[in-house]
Parts: structure tokens; C-alpha cells; sequence
């Protein structure tokens, strides 16, 4: 979920004329539909804790959509991960910890000290020790940045020692298999949560190094459409068969789920008519680690101040708030302080993929210190 997206070939922007660069929307919109899943299942979750929504439907959606909507960022970020890594050890480290570290800290004392202060209404109290400890034990969703930062570095000392792609992603296969099959190598919840994703990062780096991502959105949306119904099709059957605890099954239903995403987000991006959903990716760091906070809000407000029930529209209004709330606060905090309430750096790279059959394109796949001899 790094808040500044990347390009998918090693090569430098700089290097090409804009003409030969297209942005690439479907990003933001692949990152507004995952948020929004994200959020959805965050408020069914509190609810349910609440006794609001119904058991069976909470269980089915809940297990359905988290077999893929964060491993979908994972993916995303895996994609943008090798431009960045050319940088030096010094520079990949001070941006990730700005864009990735820094707002894990952030969010994670702010959340945390509001937990502790209204424990009294939340779902999933904090106490002192666990802010104390989130040096190296995460709470809540904001595991998911801290391990992001781990699978980076992991990333960069495999780019650093051979430049090639190829030993990280069958490290990754290897790390999710030994996860699966239960060996508890490293007691560290860390470590296991780095073992589990790490494999659909390895699948982004890898798939930024072929085209199929880069003719995507040049597909029939008959194809697309395609995708996205068998994609979406085979998480359902597999959560309804009780598939999706299978050590091999699983990375299958969650690749369909990512495709199938970034083929609604292709379908989306073309007509235009949900733009919405692309504020909503370009604004998927601040949702993600304010939305508890937003979402928790509305419904406290709801149950406890005006007495308020019905399933449906609790949903409909913690979601809403949950993703409004935190863009909200963005532009407010950027009219006051900065960028500073979420990341330590001021500028916000686009997602721009170089055209494959643009005259002369290649990949390189050369050494940092090969290219330093170019």
C-alpha cells in the first residue's frame, strides 16, 4: 500500500519522452476497490462483535473477500518494488520508512491511545503494554504496513546481492510453503505474516517483468468481463467447499480474486462513471490507517448516542464514513500542516508504465553495479 506508486520496468522515466509513458489508472482504481473491501469487512466485523449483522452472512463475505484484499496490495506493490530498489541502500531505506514506517508509528500510537482512552466502547481494547511493544508487535490492521516494510527490505538485500528477480520469487514460494505446513521456525506473529504474503509480492515483482499486465488494458472488456466473473466465481465455490484453508488451493483463490479486481478496475477505468473509486485508491494510505478510527466513530455514535440499529444502514453509513472521514482529513491536515499527518515526503510520484512496443523498449536486467558501469 506505499503511497507513491512506482514504474513497472527497472527503467528510468527521465529516459523516455511522456508520449511513450501511459498512466496507469487501473492502479488506482485496482487500490480504491480493494480499500473498499477492506473497510466493508472491518465494519461487518465491529458489527458483528455488536450483535448487528447477521452471523452466516458476516462469515461468508468476511472469509470470501479477505482471502484477497490485502494480499491484492501486496500484489500491487510488488509490481512497483524493482525501480526503487535501484536506488542506493541509504535512499530505499529513508523512503520507505517515510512513506511505509512513518505512518505505521503515526496511526499506530493515535489509534492506540484512542483504544485505551474509550476502552469502555471499543470492540478490541488496547492496553499500554501493547502500544509499548508496537516496536515490534503491530496492533490492529496496522500489521499489514509494518510487514510490508519487512517484505521491502527482504526485497532490497536480494536486488542488492544478484539483481535478478528469480532467487526472491522461489524464495517466496518456498517461505509460503514452509508457513502452510505449520512449522513454527520463528515464534514472532511478524514472521509468519512476512512468510504468508511474501508470495504474492513475489507474483507483482514477477509479473512486472512480463507484458501481460501491460496489454491488460487494451483487452476486449469481453475478456475482461470474463475474468472477472470466473475470478470472483472461483473464490465463492472455493469458500463454499471449505477450500480455502488448502495449502495449495489457496494462492489460486487469491490470484483469482486479485485478477478478477483488476479486471472490474480495467472496466470501471473505462467508463468513466465511478470516478469515486479512483479518489479512493489515490487515497488508499490515509483510508487505511484512519478508517478503524472513522468507522468506530459512526457506530459508537449510532448505537450508543442516538440509539440507532438497523443493520443495513449502520453498514452503509460506518463504510461511507470509514472512507470519507480519513480523505477528509487528509485535505485538512494538507491545508494545515502538510503531508505530514501520513507521510514524511511531499511529493507523489504517478503511475506511469513504459509502452512495450514503444520503438526500442527493453528491460534491463542488469546488476546495480553493472548499470552503475553504463
Amino acid at each position: 500500500m506505499a503511497k507513491y506508486l512506482e514504474i513497472l520496468t527497472p527503467l528510468q522515466e527521465a529516459d523516455y519522452p511522456m508520449n511513450e509513458l501511459q498512466r496507469l489508472d487501473w492502479v488506482d482504481y485496482s487500490k480504491g476497490l480493494g480499500i473498499f473491501l477492506i473497510v466493508a469487512t472491518h465494519v461487518l466485523g465491529g458489527l458483528h462483535e455488536r450483535a448487528i449483522t447477521d452471523l452466516y452472512m458476516y462469515q461468508f463475505i468476511e472469509t470470501s473477500v479477505s482471502i484477497f484484499h490485502v494480499p491484492l496490495f501486496f500484489f500491487l506493490s510488488g509490481l512497483f518494488i524493482r525501480r526503487s530498489a535501484r536506488r542506493s541502500v541509504t535512499d530505499f531505506v529513508v523512503d520507505k520508512t517515510a512513506v511505509v514506517l512513518y505512518p505505521y508509528f503515526v496511526w499506530s500510537i493515535s489509534q492506540g491511545l484512542l483504544q485505551i482512552a474509550l476502552s469502555q466502547y471499543a470492540n478490541r481494547p488496547v492496553s499500554a503494554v501493547d502500544l509499548l511493544k508496537i516496536a515490534y508487535v503491530p496492533i490492529g490492521q496496522f500489521y499489514f504496513l509494518y510487514t510490508l516494510f519487512v517484505i521491502m527490505m527482504i526485497y532490497r538485500l536480494f536486488y542488492r546481492r544478484s539483481g535478478s528477480d528469480i532467487v526472491f520469487v522461489s524464495v517466496t514460494i518456498v517461505c509460503f510453503i514452509i508457513e502452510r505446513s505449520g512449522f513454527n521456525l520463528i515464534q514472532w506473529n511478524v514472521a509468519h505474516d512476512v512468510a504468508y504474503f511474501l508470495i504474492y509480492f513475489g507474483f507483482g515483482v514477477a509479473a512486472a517483468q512480463t507484458s501481460i499486465l501491460a496489454r491488460a488494458p487494451e483487452w476486449r472488456s469481453v475478456w475482461l468481463l470474463a475474468i472477472l466473473i470466473g475470478g470472483y466465481g472461483a473464490i465463492v465455490i472455493g469458500v463454499t467447499a471449505h477450500w480455502e484453508q488448502e495449502p495449495i488451493v489457496t494462492p489460486m483463490l487469491v490470484m483469482s480474486g486479485i485478477a478478477a479486481t483488476v479486471a472490474l478496475a480495467i472496466l470501471i477505468g473505462r467508463s468513466s462513471t465511478l470516478p469515486f473509486v479512483k479518489l479512493w485508491g489515490t487515497r488508499s494510505l490515509e483510508i487505511y490507517v484512519a478508517h478503524v478510527i472513522a468507522a468506530a466513530a459512526m457506530r459508537i455514535a449510532l448505537q450508543r448516542i442516538l440509539g440507532f440499529n438497523l443493520p443495513v444502514a449502520q453498514i452503509v453509513l460506518c463504510i461511507a464514513v470509514g472512507i470519507y472521514g480519513p480523505i477528509l482529513l487528509a485535505y485538512l491536515s494538507q491545508q494545515l500542516i502538510g503531508p505530514y499527518a501520513f507521510t514524511l515526503s511531499q511529493t507523489r510520484v504517478q503511475p506511469r508504465l513504459r509502452n512495450p512496443w514503444a520503438k526500442g523498449w527493453g528491460v534491463s536486467h542488469s546488476t546495480p553495479r553493472q548499470q552503475a558501469k553504463t
